[in-house]
């Protein structure tokens, strides 16, 4: 994975570049134009996209260091995707199971 600030750089030099070959303006306006594309590139880098209970739980152990890191899911759930269910007859089994234990 790509640092953070080597990313933000490359995409402040090529919007500095680009700027200067268009307009060539002061130094001064570019060095404003600059300051502002890194905010925003700041703002977009850490805004966070809405996610699920189990993420924002992740998200906050880490960031109270509780967890060092979350490891990836181990669970491939690829075969499942097309699974349909198979037939049966008779009672439905949480009846059997509950008949069971009485």
């Amino acid at each position: 994975m790509i640092e953070k600030t080597f990313f933000m750089e490359v995409l402040i030099i090529y919007g500095e570049r680009q700027f200067r070959e268009h307009f060539r303006p002061s130094k001064s306006v570019v060095t404003r134009r600059t300051a502002g594309i890194k905010k925003r590139l700041n703002d977009l880098l850490n805004e966070t996209p809405p996610c699920s209970k189990e993420d924002e739980l992740e998200r906050r152990l880490l960031k109270a260091n509780l967890l060092s890191e979350v490891p990836p899911s181990s669970v491939d759930l690829t075969p499942y995707q097309n699974r349909k269910p198979g037939k049966t007859t008779g009672k439905p089994l949480s009846k059997v199971i509950i008949e069971e234990r009485r």
